[in-house]
């Protein structure tokens, strides 16, 4: 099964020389806030090599893929958690709990309160879109 960690940390030594010690903690700190200068710096490399060749190694752009994690992320805890919509939008990144509920509601088609009430425990996110990757 594809998921972001393994994709991400694939992606790492993929994208990595073996004498790197950079190290990208984007599954760690879904909440931060990101942007692909940040990504690129935490790896040692450019951002355009960095989009290129994440994309080539997990089907998406870094930032859509970081989209995909925190989404999957915020299903997982409405799932397995009683936490209150607004903390888990603070911990995936969202800064209202109304721009979480949009986002969610775009990726999934159901607000997160109805996809809490639907969604079995336990039960899987989808993979992102692109490239499926098994994991190692």
């Amino acid at each position: 099964m594809f998921t972001a960690p393994d994709a991400l940390s694939n992606a790492r030594y993929e994208l990595l020389d073996a004498r790197s010690s950079h190290r990208c903690d984007v599954p760690q700190r879904p909440a931060a806030p990101w942007r692909i200068e940040d990504l690129a710096a935490q790896v040692g490399l450019c951002r355009a090599t960095l989009a290129r060749r994440f994309t080539a190694l997990t089907g998406q752009p870094p930032m859509a893929y970081l989209t995909w994690w925190r989404m999957t992320t915020a299903a997982r805890l409405l799932r397995e958690s009683e936490m209150p919509l607004g903390a888990i939008a603070r911990q995936v990144g969202y800064g209202s709990p109304y721009a979480f509920s949009h986002a969610f509601k775009r990726r999934f088609g159901l607000p997160p309160g109805l996809y809490r009430d639907r969604e079995p425990a336990g039960r899987a996110s989808p993979a992102p879109a692109g490239k499926t990757r098994a994991a190692s």
